[in-house]
């Protein structure tokens, strides 16, 4: 066994594969903590962009409560999952509705 000065490499490679353990375990709660309590944020052109529509109807979205934002200082951000359920609700209100008129 080869010594470097007083540790040996075996030594050496246990702290090498520990420091990686623990760095991959840090990135893995960081990434969580990140998508649960920061997710992506959208601003309202990112939204118009997304949803094909003008800002003057996602005004009305918001006021009707359809769709969740929150406002700092004068800017208004969105978080994109729930842009996304705004979609799946859509679309779900859309495929109801025309079950509806088929069955009845």
């Amino acid at each position: 066994m080869k010594n470097i000065g007083i540790i040996d490499l075996e030594v050496i490679d246990e702290i090498i594969t520990k420091t990686q353990t623990i760095t991959r375990e840090i990135d893995a709660l960081k990434n969580k903590h990140d998508n649960k309590y920061l997710g992506k944020w959208m601003d309202a052109q990112d939204v118009c962009l997304t949803l094909n529509i003008s800002p003057r109807t996602l005004q009305t979205y918001r006021d009707e409560g359809k769709i969740g934002y929150t406002q700092i200082n004068r800017k208004i951000y969105y978080k994109s999952e729930d842009v996304d359920q705004f979609i799946r609700n859509s679309y779900n209100n859309k495929h109801k509705n025309n079950s509806d008129e088929n069955n009845g």
